[in-house]
């Protein structure tokens, strides 16, 4: 992955800084399992390796990974009655990698581990009933497992169990029992529940605000290298929440998650450099910022980073024709950023946990009165490609004309530097 330092010495049109910008002490992750020794005890026919040896193939250093030589040690697995290897190759199958996607086919490898008692097939047997491609939506059906692999132990299925209640999927909403099975999930060391609890302390949802705890369980959530609890972090000194804002400190933690994958964090620096906080006011900076975050896969981040730097060029293009410029009022305007799912289809699978699927989305910023930011970005309006494209053309031209005054054009383009400011 390109790190912060380097799109920034692009845009600062300096040379790359090696092991620049790295994340704070605090953050730490697992060292991946001795791929040598996993390979030695299966090879011997240690089952118990099995199921470890593949996940060591997907999950860990990416000059390791082998989803073929995973698939054979899963299948290994499940010929020897590991339920474990059963529910990992069944997320092979509900993902579809390495295999053509089959949640009929995971389901089956699922119900299997879960007659052995197996914890972890319960809650992702009510993964399967919330919406799995080709089965018929359950969402009872899916508590059901849920609230069985809570009661086993499962954090993962306490987790979904909390999740259940408080988006009242499969049962009435109940903010408290939604903060009692988060809490459960997040003292079992739950990444994602640790982040999501901390949200719930943070907004009072079932539980009294509480700004420090909320900045306790996103730190414990960055000591397990969650991209996303280090965002949280920052976010909690860029809005002030129960602490002083600290510009610095935001920047370092952002800095953090950004080069822990967190994509969103390149457009929050983006803002910060845009603004001036903390940092020297830098539009390139920004601009390269917000287009390093447009390669995101979430599509809601894509249009947030291609609007920002639409609404940051705008003064910029030149243009023709008058009918090429936009209202100046149809571009940024604030707009709260929750965090969303995680996106799936990105060619190769984490497991849960620790920012695995996603990175998620850490919590939307907040705007203080007289700050001028930070903000978010509304959608591009629909004129926006074509404008584009015509903006392009006419830059290469060498013919610009200004927008009048009141009228912007919101676009967005790689190599496109900045005309003279309309008036």
């Amino acid at each position: 992955m390109i790190g912060l330092a380097f799109v920034l010495a692009l845009a600062l049109g300096q040379a790359p800084v090696a092991g620049a910008a790295s994340p704070p002490a605090t953050a730490k992750s697992a060292a991946p399992a001795d791929l040598a020794e996993l390979t030695r005890r299966a090879r011997a026919g240690d089952v118990s390796a099995y199921d470890p040896l593949a996940l060591r193939y997907l999950d860990g250093p990416d000059e390791d990974y082998d989803v073929d030589k995973a698939l054979h040690w899963l299948q290994a697995g499940v010929a020897a009655g590991d339920p474990a290897s059963m529910v990992d190759l069944g997320d092979l199958y509900l993902d579809g990698e390495g295999v053509d996607a089959s949640a009929a086919e995971a389901a089956k490898l699922y119900q299997a581990a879960a007659r052995k008692g197996y914890a972890r097939a319960y809650d992702r047997m009510g993964l399967v009933y919330s919406g799995a491609e080709g089965v018929q939506e359950d969402f009872a059906q899916a508590v059901r497992w849920f609230r069985r692999a809570a009661a086993a132990g499962d954090r993962e299925g306490m987790y979904d169990l909390a999740k259940a209640y408080q988006n009242g999927r499969g049962v009435a909403e109940d903010k408290a029992q939604a903060a009692a099975w988060m809490r459960k999930s997040a003292e079992a060391g739950f990444v994602d529940a640790l982040n999501d609890l901390g949200d719930f302390y943070s907004d009072g949802y079932g539980v009294a605000v509480d700004h420090g705890k909320a900045l306790a369980l996103y730190k414990a959530a960055a000591d397990q290298g969650s991209a996303t609890g280090m965002a949280n972090v920052a976010v909690v000194y860029h809005n002030g929440e129960g602490v002083p804002v600290d510009y610095a400190e935001a920047l370092k933690w952002y800095t953090a998650a950004a080069n822990a994958g967190d994509t969103d964090a390149y457009y929050r620096i983006g803002l910060m450099y845009e603004a001036g906080e903390g940092v020297k006011k830098n539009k390139d900076a920004a601009l390269a910022l917000y287009r390093k975050t447009a390669e995101d896969p979430d599509a809601d981040q894509q249009e947030d980073a291609q609007a920002a730097v639409a609404d940051s060029v705008s003064s910029g293009f030149l243009l023709t024709d008058s009918r090429d410029c936009l209202p100046a009022d149809t571009g940024s305007r604030p707009r709260a950023r929750g965090a969303a799912g995680a996106a799936r289809g990105r060619g190769r699978r984490k497991r849960r946990g620790a920012d695995a699927e996603g990175p998620r989305r850490a919590r939307p910023l907040r705007a203080r009165p007289g700050a001028g930011g930070p903000r978010g970005h509304d959608r591009p309006p629909p004129q926006f490609g074509a404008a584009l494209a015509r903006a392009q053309a006419v830059r290469r031209s060498g013919a610009p004309r200004l927008c009048p005054a009141g009228r912007v054009l919101r676009a967005v383009g790689g190599g496109l530097g900045h005309g003279p400011r309309a008036s």
